[in-house]
């Protein structure tokens, strides 16, 4: 017993960072909570190697503001990708941050004793905030504790406060990526990312923004078409990069693998010494797994539509889709495509076959249909295949916390366990949308492979 107590004492003090003054263990109660906590090692390497050592949390179920930086520095830092964003953290839910814009040069040309010719004004505004608020929860259970007593785990606690930050990041992340106010709350999901609207909905709003009508097949010209479309005096950004998800990045490695060096050009992409992992046409880029690889019409400047004809077809509905993917093409072979039956609404991802005459998509069930309907417009396709791709300095993308985080935690007797409830209140925002350019309804190359 004096092993778990001394484990459920290292839980209770990296919980302490979280705000939490003590741990309730039901029939027996831990007095007081270690007065030093353990130090979370090696947390922030992508922040500068910081590390948390926080002592007794004396201020209610309120984190004091140092608290609030290094839970919000190992939460970023732990996430990767969102370190090379902006993160400010605010002591106002709602408020503004001021903006400083400066593309002109501030050098200039000057003679002896000769008055300057050329004055420089930066131009100043302010991003407004409004901070939503969200609910993280943690159940850590006595088994746990136990277990990793009985295993010799050193500082059970600082494994327990590494693994919460990490996926508290991603739903940071998944949130300043994705969040629309306008999702239904549907699903668990939904209810996180309608809290705020998000860097994609924004960029989609206020950038330089452009969209296809159904998609279009994955093609290197998208990076200097992007590059392209960016005022001139922010293509000289040294920070400039692409902004993308795995399944493009993979279609850019497809097309670098087709090269076979006969080319000048190709030589250069395979060869050259500064060509990186994640190089773009000598841009750099962002891969990130949050960024959305199934965007349909809702996006896109097409919309639904009825398939040409639906049969019964094994276990399920063969539909030709050719019309709805704008007409027949072998390119549109192995894209993805929603299939719903209006009558019950209940929908399924297929994949589209190109069977020499038609683009085919069939369902491995009915739909909730007892008996098949032939009727085609008893159906809608939708694509479900699509993703943007979008070019910035990633620190354009301002990540907001506010300062007010709040944590509690009970002892579930039923359960044997330890519910932790963390309060925090967050917004997104973009600095100079002027500054950003995005392409929606990029189709990845087909990777169909297998039955």
């Amino acid at each position: 017993m004096g092993a778990n107590k001394s484990l459920m004492e290292s839980v209770g003090a990296s919980l302490g960072r979280l705000g939490v003054s003590k741990i309730d263990g039901g029939n027996a109660q831990i007095d007081e909570l270690e007065s030093k906590a353990r130090a979370v090692r090696e947390a922030a390497e992508k922040a500068g190697g910081g590390v948390i050592n926080t002592g007794d949390h004396a201020a209610g179920q309120f984190m004091d503001r140092k608290q609030v930086h290094q839970i919000v520095d190992l939460t970023v830092a732990l996430h990767g990708w969102l370190a090379a964003c902006s993160t400010k953290v605010v002591s106002q839910r709602k408020g503004e941050m001021p903006k400083l814009n400066l593309t002109e040069p501030v050098t200039t040309g000057t003679g002896e004793n000769a008055d300057d010719t050329t004055d420089t004004t930066p131009e100043t505004s302010a991003v407004n905030y409004n901070c939503a608020k969200f609910k993280s929860v943690i159940y850590i259970s006595y088994e746990a504790i136990r277990e990793a007593a009985a295993s010799g785990t050193v500082d059970f606690g600082s494994v327990v406060l590494r693994a919460f930050a990490k996926r508290l990041g991603y739903d940071l992340a998944d949130v300043m990526l994705n969040g629309d106010t306008s999702l239904p709350g549907t699903t668990k999901r939904n209810k996180l990312l309608r809290q705020i609207d998000g860097w994609l909905k924004q960029a989609r709003e206020n950038a330089v923004y452009s969209q296809t009508t159904r998609g279009t097949r994955y093609d290197r010209r998208v990076y200097p078409h992007l590059y392209r479309r960016l005022p001139k005096e922010y293509r000289r950004d040294p920070d400039l990069r692409f902004l993308e998800s795995p399944i493009t990045d993979m279609s850019w490695e497809e097309y670098l693998s087709t090269l076979d060096g006969s080319d000048v050009r190709d030589d250069a992409l395979i060869n050259s010494p500064g060509r990186t992992r994640h190089g773009r046409m000598g841009l750099g880029s962002l891969i990130i797994p949050q960024f959305p690889e199934d965007l349909g019409f809702d996006v896109l400047a097409g919309s639904a539509a009825a398939p040409d004809s639906a049969a019964a077809s094994g276990g399920g509905i063969a539909l030709n889709v050719s019309t709805a993917l704008g007409g027949y093409a072998s390119a549109q072979d192995g894209r993805q495509v929603k299939i719903t039956y209006t009558a019950t609404g209940l929908s399924e991802t297929v994949e589209v076959t190109d069977t020499g005459a038609i683009l085919q998509a069939t369902t491995a069930g009915t739909l909730g249909q007892s008996s098949v309907s032939t009727t085609a417009g008893d159906y809608s396709v939708d694509v479900a295949d699509t993703t943007p791709i979008m070019l910035t300095n990633p620190a354009n993308l301002l990540v907001v916390m506010c300062d007010k985080i709040r944590a509690y935690n009970e002892f579930e007797k039923g359960f044997e366990r330890w519910k932790v409830t963390v309060f925090w209140e967050g917004d997104a925002g973009i600095f100079n949308p002027d500054a950003l350019a995005m392409q929606d309804g990029v189709i990845p190359t087909d990777f169909s492979w297998g039955n």
